[in-house]
């Protein structure tokens, strides 16, 4: 199968649109775009889970920017008196709450003392492990007997809807615990993400690029989409709100059908770039004439990393197929480019490590109300 070349796709926005079974979107040349704003639950209390360490402090800013108040966050932590946890209250002014996964009673200790009424289980470990099955199996089952959860979201993956088609093994285990939480509590929403933006900071890519290298097996021309988990965060938080929908375009019929977002499989995506296009943004971002890219011969890869190879060759071969424009008509917002991500992250600044790498203010377009006039791209 031939790369997906950038002949699929223009400009900003330039994810072909794919018809998904929950929504579709078409796109007509210079008509008015019809705008929502989202009114929403004004107080429910969440529990978040796997949101303490790693990428969690990204999805719990988007949370609240997505509309939770932080008095009504509580984040689950194995030590409430860890320098993490103690971090979150102080910066965030969510809440922490003790929470072992590996201890059943724990967590219905935890279900009870949050006053939980929506759950969002982050999950985001970047490994598949057995362990996160049994945890997910555990998680369920005290979700299922507790009568005040209304909403339960799961941070999944995109790619293949079926198990046996995954050939990437953390695919396939995101799949296995979509089928545990549905099994367990049907109205679960996932939340299928594609390559999250974060995953450039880590140390196997940023060191490197900074320097004008940017280590990546896919052909320069090979499409890929990207989401920030700030935005996985903030989408978590309209699904747990019960998001209903109205029309900003002025029409007589102004209220619209409530966006059926519960128990859905959403694939989400913020942005779709070319390999080379993501060089780009690289040397825009650090003000410098050019980040070259550094092709590791998949041949190599395949020796050396299977798991690394079997990932790059679904990159290459299938790829995920989010509707961009789709997720921001069902969601209500406008999602993070890969450009704004490195401005609101600060991916220039050496000081900044993955581990301490912050969502911070920047002035920027990103906001829920774009122009009304809209012309058709080509794709």
């Amino acid at each position: 199968m031939l790369p997906r070349s950038t002949s699929q796709f223009r400009g900003r926005r330039h994810a072909s649109i794919t018809r998904l079974d929950y929504t579709s979107c078409r796109r007509h040349s210079h008509v008015v775009r019809r705008r929502t704003t989202i009114t929403t639950n004004s107080s429910i209390a969440t529990l978040v889970v796997g949101a303490s360490g790693g990428t969690g402090r990204a999805a719990l800013q988007g949370m609240l920017e997505g509309g939770i108040a932080a008095k009504d966050i509580y984040v689950a932590t194995r030590t409430v008196h860890s320098s993490r946890a103690k971090e979150l209250v102080r910066d965030l002014h969510v809440n922490v709450v003790q929470m072992d996964l590996d201890e059943p009673n724990s967590v219905a200790t935890a279900l009870k003392n949050s006053r939980a009424q929506a759950i969002y289980v982050h999950a985001d470990k970047g490994i598949a492990d057995p362990v996160e099955e049994q945890r997910a199996l555990d998680l369920a089952q005290a979700i299922s007997t507790c009568t005040n959860i209304e909403r339960v979201v799961y941070n999944s993956s995109g790619g293949p809807e079926r198990e046996e088609d995954c050939r990437v093994s953390l695919m396939a285990q995101k799949r296995r615990i979509e089928h545990i939480y549905s099994n367990a509590i049907p109205t679960t929403t996932h939340l299928r993400a594609t390559l999250f933006m974060e995953e450039l900071w880590k140390k196997y890519t940023r060191p490197s690029t900074l320097k004008g290298t940017f280590p990546f097996s896919l052909p320069p021309d090979c499409s890929l989409q990207l989401l920030s988990v700030y935005d996985m965060g903030k989408c978590a938080a309209r699904v747990i709100q019960s998001a209903t929908a109205v029309d900003d375009s002025g029409d007589d019929d102004s209220l619209l059908e409530p966006f059926e977002l519960v128990g859905k499989r959403i694939e989400l995506a913020g942005d779709e770039l070319t390999i080379s296009q993501i060089c780009a943004a690289f040397a825009a971002a650090q003000g410098i004439p050019r980040v070259k890219q550094l092709r590791l011969p998949m041949w190599l890869l395949r020796i050396l990393n299977r798991e690394l190879y079997n990932i790059s060759a679904f990159y290459r071969d299938e790829g995920y197929h989010a509707s961009i424009e789709a997720n921001e008509e069902m969601f209500g917002i406008r999602l993070l480019t890969f450009p704004e991500f490195l401005a609101r992250t600060h991916w220039s600044d050496t000081s900044v490590s993955y581990e301490t790498m912050r969502y911070h203010d920047v002035t920027t377009n990103n906001n829920d109300d774009d122009d009304d006039e809209e012309s058709e791209e080509e794709f």
